[in-house]
């Protein structure tokens, strides 16, 4: 069976873990709080930001990965820690013998786009606060890896 790592099992985590687990795939959520987690999903609580608290990941053999965490503050400190630091955290101490996708859910924060202009892939990012460029570094830090990986903005 195929097994699904969700980092930051939120809103948006929780959504995608309820459709996974209706297509039959297991799915285990970390999060902060411990705040129960959907019908058929494994909780994991566990801070992005403190490695040691991610232990428990280390036994597990995730064929994917989603990396879907919230800053809980808008600061440049908090970015850097949830979203460069608690990557870099998540990717270190993830099994990866079974894994063979990275997401990473990311902005389109990164573009520095002040209008309503229409934003793609061909577009440059060039980031115009902390924000984007923490989002952007932490991209940086996933395509370091040598696994496969998608970026969405």
């Amino acid at each position: 069976m195929s097994q699904a790592l969700i980092i930051g099992c939120g809103d948006l985590g929780s959504s995608i873990a309820i459709g996974l687990v209706q297509i039959g795939i297991k799915v285990i959520g970390v999060r902060l709080s411990n705040k129960p987690a959907p019908s058929g999903v494994q909780l994991i609580q566990a801070d992005v930001t403190d490695i040691h608290s991610l232990n428990a990941i280390k036994k597990l053999t995730p064929n994917i990965v989603i990396y879907c965490v919230a800053a809980t503050s808008q600061t440049d400190e908090n970015y850097q820690a949830h979203y460069v630091q608690g990557l870099k955290n998540v990717l270190q101490n993830i099994n990866n013998a079974q894994l063979q996708h990275v997401f990473f859910v990311s902005s389109t924060r990164v573009y520095g786009q002040a209008g309503g202009d229409l934003l793609d892939e061909n577009n440059t990012a060039i980031p115009s606060d902390f924000g984007g460029e923490r989002l952007l570094e932490a991209e940086k830090v996933l395509h370091a890896y040598s696994f496969s990986s998608t970026v969405l903005r």
